[in-house]
């Protein structure tokens, strides 16, 4: 197989399931839902936002990992969150436009939570077995 092809299947296979994670996440927020009588927090959906964006985050840093798109994986791993937390607040401002949907700060801080915590518990379990190589000199 050429070089190039290889780089284009190692990109696919290391960032693709994130990006569809993403496609995923922003198709369903553009789905109207029934509006339900709003009873002030509900944890449930906010375990739901959490754990969905907190596997967003491992599919990111699993991709990052295997194939970083900068030179010192730290620096990666804090472009993940960034990226994670931008990517949330986006959809929740997407929400205010769909019908029946709105945007809540309270999701938003699940989906934040979930994306932070699981990215750096993978990034611990990574930087624990000695996946993550020592900056070179």
């Amino acid at each position: 197989m050429p070089k190039k092809m290889m780089k284009i299947k190692r990109f696919a296979i290391a960032h693709l399931p994130w990006i569809l994670m993403m496609a995923a996440i922003s198709v369903q927020s553009s789905i109207s839902d029934i509006a339900l009588p709003d009873i002030g927090f509900d944890p449930m959906d906010k375990l739901v936002h959490f754990v969905v964006f907190g596997f967003l985050g491992i599919l990111m840093v699993r991709g990052f990992h295997f194939q970083p798109l900068v030179s010192n994986k730290l620096t990666g791993y804090i472009l993940i969150i960034i990226l994670g937390i931008l990517f949330s607040a986006i959809d929740e401002w997407h929400q205010s436009f769909v019908p029946g949907r709105y945007a809540d700060i309270w999701d938003w801080a699940a989906d934040t939570a979930g994306i932070i915590v699981f990215s750096l518990i993978l990034f611990y379990i990574y930087n624990r077995k000695g996946f993550i190589p020592e900056k070179k000199p």
